[in-house]
């Protein structure tokens, strides 16, 4: 059987989940449904790569001629079009939410804060939702301690990454800091002004970082 007829199993999963990202782009679909898919695509691209992308780099490290024999594609060839399918299609994710979801949104009277500045009238109610319930559960982890191996980055944990510089070094430093399982991904501002208005439990981490590093300036 000529096996140049088939499309590799991984890349022809990658484009059933693109078939769900295009039902997000659909502007006929209902909002609520457009942002289920874009929900639903993420969560397949995370297993994705969790069990699928982590596998095949572990056989690309093997660096064995027999197993990329038997396989559709050469592994580290696999992974490049993976890559490249997959960047293709987080651009189109992207533009989704820039270009239709947040506009869509905005005139249903749901601001949802993405790539821009936070207006300040809001800062109070952010500052003090950080103090009271995000910083208890955050742990900066310094780059020496990670190479020092005094500390072992957990699964299915995201982290921010800060870059870092103290005093009058020329050296930059960096850090991870958690983004809590235990909090809701976004935060609804209890706001006075009229409309609701949503921030990303990221956002709110990455505005109150000196908290986390008091003696350093964030890069």
């Amino acid at each position: 059987m000529d096996s140049s007829k088939f499309i590799p199993r991984d890349l022809s999963w990658l484009s059933f989940n693109e078939r769900i990202l295009l039902e997000a782009a659909r502007e006929k679909v209902p909002l609520y449904e457009r942002i289920k898919f874009l929900a639903i695509y993420s969560a397949n691209l995370y297993e994705f790569y969790r069990v699928r992308v982590a596998s095949l780099r572990r056989i690309a490290d093997l660096k064995s001629k027999k197993i990329d024999q038997k396989l559709e594609l050469p592994t580290a060839e696999l992974l490049s079009q993976i890559e490249q399918t997959v960047s293709q299609q987080l651009d189109h994710y992207g533009k989704i939410i820039r270009e239709s979801i947040i506009p869509t949104l905005v005139k249903e009277g749901i601001h949802l804060y993405f790539n821009e500045p936070i207006p300040r009238e809001l800062w109070p109610d952010l500052h003090h939702y950080f103090r009271s319930q995000v910083l208890a559960f955050l742990t900066p982890v310094h780059s020496q301690q990670l190479e020092n191996q005094f500390y072992e980055l957990q699964d299915h944990q995201l982290y921010l990454v800060f870059i870092l510089k103290t005093g009058n070094s020329n050296n930059n430093d960096w850090a991870l800091v958690n983004i809590p399982k235990e909090l809701p991904r976004f935060f609804l501002v209890p706001s006075e002004i009229e409309g609701y208005y949503i921030v990303w439990l990221d956002d709110i981490i990455s505005q109150h970082a000196y908290y986390l590093f008091p003696v350093s300036k964030i890069i």
